[in-house]
């Protein structure tokens, strides 16, 4: 049996930060999980369509998180942009890697703590 090709999972993307264009590249379950764990920290309200609706103190500390992944100069602009962008580039990944093992019996369809 052949093995399965994994796909390393970077979600690469270029900022302008100071003027300056670069690249970065994060891990895509870490910048979807870092998501979702800033959402719950902040509880964050949600509009009429129940779409949660960002807080500047959400986007300043999803900035800092960004950071710590490796995105240097992360403003809460980029980090919008980049919240905005991980459900779909979690999608992709799911898409484009047919050949990933499938999950394990009762596990969620994203990892947890």
């Amino acid at each position: 049996m052949e093995s399965p090709l994994l796909s390393d999972g970077l979600y690469h993307f270029r900022a302008r930060i100071g003027g300056q264009e670069q690249e970065h590249a994060v891990d895509v379950l870490c910048l979807r999980l870092t998501c979702e764990e800033c959402e719950d920290a902040h509880r964050l309200p949600e509009d009429a369509e129940g779409r949660l609706k960002p807080t500047s103190a959400f986007l300043r500390e999803l900035a800092g998180r960004f950071e710590e992944l490796g995105v240097t100069g992360c403003t809460p602009s980029i980090a919008y942009q980049l919240w905005l962008a991980a459900p779909g580039v979690l999608g992709d990944l799911k898409k484009n890697t047919s050949e990933t093992p499938s999950a394990p019996t009762g596990s969620e369809s994203t990892p947890s703590d």
